[in-house]
């Protein structure tokens, strides 16, 4: 079934062309990749979609019936109240039959005729053949897979970050269930696991989706088909991001073939008519002209890409031993963060740190850096140079324009700074921009033409990636693969992650781990970890209980039984899983996305049984 189709959607922004004669059908089990550089019109595409923007030409065919879900990158946020109130509002009819539960519960207290009984009954039997007694556990589930915990359902949702507000809209859209999803960079504020979740959830959605990302491990667990947007026009190819490299090139080519082709053909037909048109041979010319009009005319290919030629040179090599920390802790908003950090950095090394959000991976950086205090000892090597690159844009001052802070690096000729704004695709009026002006890409993008002329040995990225489009993710990997000094960086995209890093630095719960190894090695050290956790899980729900009042023991004796018996058959299932991973040849294996889908899925069961089961340990 088609969900919307646009026909010749035209779109201009401040009198500039943005996307021109875009055509799309949606059909229901779609799952679209929207891609394009930063600035070609993914986002004002969605909004059409939706409905919050106009096209110029063109127009956008809905189904009658749809439901339609939209997140976008910046929220409006003017909810108030707890989140479980604002989570619950997603299933707006049981709502209301549950308050009538309730209003009728309070009357059975003061009355209990055969009437109300009947009308409780009726209710109750609507109420749990709806789904409504699953809903508790489908948004605990959700808000889980997105990295809160259930404690976070009473508090109030202005306690909450923007980042934070950003993901509880994705869990409230997710327990919709819209008949289509328009998410734009859903993943922006989520870590690894949480991605990986999201990832799993989206797979399975029984509607359609359109998401924008530039995480290329999600679109490729995603989607079954991807959009690009390049030189204002809209192009559709099949399959998932890795699918799609692979196609592109070779579509591009054979396109360019046949555009030429057609060309010289047109061109012979109409030197043809403008020749004879008049003659002996207007009989063929005029057949010819008709040929003309009825020609369906192929389009232009996409022009080549414009190449950054990415490099970071130095301004001298550092000695071999870059960093060495002893005791090295950091205590930040009464909260210890890290404690007794001992490790050595060698020059060439290409860390990944990793871990989940707010572990404090950016403040550990920030204090290597000596921008935030710590404790403990932190030493630089000889010769090592600094280069920063800060996720939240960089300390720039707003109203000085692109150009005027590259000038303030040292570039002192027009020429010369032009040219290398214009290699950021800064070029042109772009260099008299305004920092504060800035979009998250853009600022992204010029952090990294000032890092370049910095000339540092010793780089500290702190989510590099975020923000790049797909073509400046892949150019900085080629440039992080030869960079000739050491590289430490924090990162949630799994394909720079696992192409760029040769050690891991890990820290989580106040933990830190240095792991030497590959990030596949990483990965299998980690499920070692979950696993020995469950183990221990184990060891405790077979220990005796806690006593509880006499009038409750036998029923949360029951309960805890029954969830004993479910946890301890889960664990099992888990440790199967973590046998196929042990082994190499396992992510060959055409079935490998499924199991570890169904693997995360039952991670994710298997949490919520031991909180059910630890509070019926309590008093």
């Amino acid at each position: 079934m088609t969900l919307v189709r646009l026909e010749n959607v035209t779109k201009y922004y401040s009198g500039e062309l943005l996307i021109e004669e875009v055509n799309l059908q949606v059909q229901i089990g779609s799952r679209l990749g929207l891609i394009g550089r930063n600035g070609t019109g993914k986002t004002t595409l969605l909004e059409i979609i939706k409905g919050d923007k106009e096209a110029d030409r063109g127009f956008v065919e809905k189904n009658r019936n749809i439901s339609l879900g939209f997140l976008p990158q910046t929220l409006d946020w003017a909810q108030e109240g707890r989140v479980s109130g604002y989570l619950w509002q997603a299933f707006a009819e049981k709502v209301q039959l549950r308050e009538k539960l309730e209003q009728i519960t309070e009357e059975i207290s003061r009355r209990s005729d055969e009437e109300i009984l009947e009308k409780y009954a009726r209710l109750q039997s609507e109420f749990e053949e709806g789904g409504g007694y699953e809903c508790e556990s489908r948004i605990r589930g959700i808000i889980n897979g997105l990295g809160f915990s259930e404690e976070a359902l009473e508090r109030d949702l202005n306690s909450f970050s923007g980042g934070e507000k950003t993901r509880l809209a994705l869990a409230r859209l997710l327990l919709e269930k819209p008949d289509l999803l328009l998410l734009d960079e859903p993943t922006n504020h989520l870590d690894r696991n949480n991605r990986e979740w999201l990832a799993s959830f989206l797979k399975e959605y029984p509607g359609a989706l359109i998401l924008v990302s530039h995480d290329r491990y999600f679109l490729d667990q995603v989607a079954n088909g991807i959009l690009e947007i390049d030189d204002r026009r809209l192009y559709s190819y099949p399959g998932n991001y890795s699918d799609y490299t692979g196609q592109r090139e070779l579509k591009v080519k054979t396109w360019a073939r046949e555009y030429e082709k057609q060309q010289e053909e047109i061109a012979a037909l109409e030197d043809f008519v403008r020749r004879y048109k008049a003659g002996q041979r207007s009989k063929e010319a005029r057949s010819r002209e008709k040929r003309l009009e009825r020609m369906e005319k192929i389009p232009p290919p996409p022009p080549p890409r414009k190449k950054i030629n990415l490099r970071f040179p130095l301004n001298r090599m550092s000695g071999q031993e870059v960093l060495k920390t002893q005791d090295f802790g950091c205590t930040k908003d009464n909260r210890r963060l890290f404690d007794g950090v001992e490790v050595e950095l060698k020059r060439g090394e290409r860390v990944a740190f990793l871990g989940p959000n707010g572990a404090g991976k950016t403040t550990l950086l920030k204090c290597l850096l000596g921008k935030d205090n710590y404790d403990g000892k932190v030493s630089w090597g000889h010769g090592v140079e600094l280069g920063y690159f800060d996720q939240e844009g960089g300390f720039f001052p707003k109203e000085k324009t692109l150009f005027e802070v590259v000038a303030d690096f040292g570039l002192t000729r027009k020429q010369e700074i032009m040219d290398h704004l214009g290699a950021f695709r800064f070029g042109g009026e772009e260099a008299e921009k305004k920092i504060g002006v800035l979009s998250g890409g853009e600022l992204s993008r010029f952090n990294l033409a000032l890092l370049v002329l910095h000339g540092a040995n010793v780089l500290l990225l702190d989510e590099p990636t975020n923000h790049l489009d797909l073509d400046l993710q892949e150019w900085l990997e080629k440039a992080m693969l030869s960079f000739s000094g050491t590289l430490v960086f924090t990162s949630h995209d799994r394909y720079f992650i696992e192409r760029v890093a040769t050690k891991i630095w890990y820290l989580k719960d106040g933990m830190f781990k240095v792991f030497r190894g590959s990030y596949q090695e990483f990965l299998d050290w980690e499920r070692e970890q979950e696993a020995r956790k469950n183990q221990k899980r184990r060891t405790r729900i077979n220990r005796k209980p806690k006593r509880v009042t006499v009038s409750k023991k036998k029923e949360k004796e029951i309960v805890r039984k029954e969830l004993e018996e479910k946890i301890t058959a889960l664990e099992e299932e888990i440790e199967k899983h973590n046998q196929h991973f042990s082994d190499p040849e396992f992510f060959k294996r055409e079935d490998s996305s499924e199991i570890m889908e169904e693997y995360n899925k039952k991670k994710q069961e298997l949490e919520l049984l031991i909180s059910r089961w630890e509070k019926t340990l309590e008093e």
